[in-house]
C-alpha cells in the first residue's frame, strides 16, 4: 500500500472510527428503551456492541497506529506498522468476534464443546491471517511463512476434526508438523547464507 501523510490517514480512518461511534452511541441511547418494549432485542443489543461496535473500533484503531508507524522513517517503524495492520488487527479483530459471540450464544445454546470449537475457529483465522501476510514478502521468507500459516491453520483444522472424532484429526496433525518443520527449515537455510 503506498504510504499516506498523516492528515490522509487521520480523515481515512478518524471517518471510519467516527462512524462506529456514533453507531455505538445511538445504539447505547436508545438500547434501554428499545428493550423495554422488545426484550427479545437485549441479546442482539449485547452482540451489537459487545461483539461487532467495539471490537471494530478497537480493529480501526490498531490499523490507524499500525498505518502511522508505516509513515515513519526507518525500517523497524515499518515492519512493526505492517505486523499491526497485517497480523495484529485481524487477529484481534477475529479473538473479540469469536469470544463476544461465545458469550452470548452461551446464553441460548448449551453444548459443552462449543468452547473448544471456537478455539479451533480461531486458531484456522490465525493460520489463515499468517498466511495472507506472508504475501507481502519476497522469497524466502513468503515461503516460510505460508509454511508456519499453514502449519497453524491445519493444526486447528486437526483440533476441530478432533473434536467431531478423535481419529479424524490426526492426518491434520501430522500434515502441520510437516508444514512447521518445511516453514523453519527454509528459514534456517535463509539464515545460513
Amino acid at each position: 500500500m503506498p504510504s499516506m501523510s498523516l492528515r490522509r490517514l487521520g480523515r481515512h480512518y478518524g471517518v471510519r472510527i467516527g462512524i462506529v461511534i456514533a453507531v455505538l452511541l445511538i445504539v447505547l441511547a436508545l438500547g434501554p428503551s428499545m428493550t423495554s418494549y422488545a426484550p427479545s432485542l437485549s441479546l442482539f443489543i449485547k452482540w451489537l456492541i459487545n461483539v461487532v461496535l467495539l471490537p471494530l473500533i478497537i480493529y480501526l484503531a490498531i490499523r490507524l497506529t499500525g498505518e502511522t508507524l508505516m509513515t515513519r522513517a526507518g525500517t523497524a517503524f515499518k515492519a512493526l506498522g505492517s505486523t499491526l495492520v497485517g497480523v495484529v488487527s485481524p487477529i484481534v479483530l477475529a479473538y473479540l468476534f469469536l469470544n463476544g459471540t461465545l458469550g452470548i450464544i452461551s446464553y441460548v445454546i448449551h453444548f459443552n464443546k462449543l468452547p473448544s470449537i471456537f478455539a479451533a475457529s480461531f486458531v484456522i483465522i490465525v493460520g489463515a491471517v499468517i498466511v495472507n501476510y506472508g504475501r507481502g514478502f519476497g522469497e524466502p521468507i513468503k515461503s516460510s511463512l505460508r509454511y508456519i500459516g499453514f502449519a497453524i491453520l491445519l493444526y486447528g483444522t486437526a483440533w476441530l476434526m478432533a473434536i467431531a472424532y478423535a481419529p479424524l484429526g490426526t492426518p491434520f496433525l501430522y500434515a502441520s508438523i510437516g508444514s512447521a518443520l518445511m516453514g523453519v527449515a527454509i528459514l534456517i537455510s535463509y539464515t545460513h547464507h
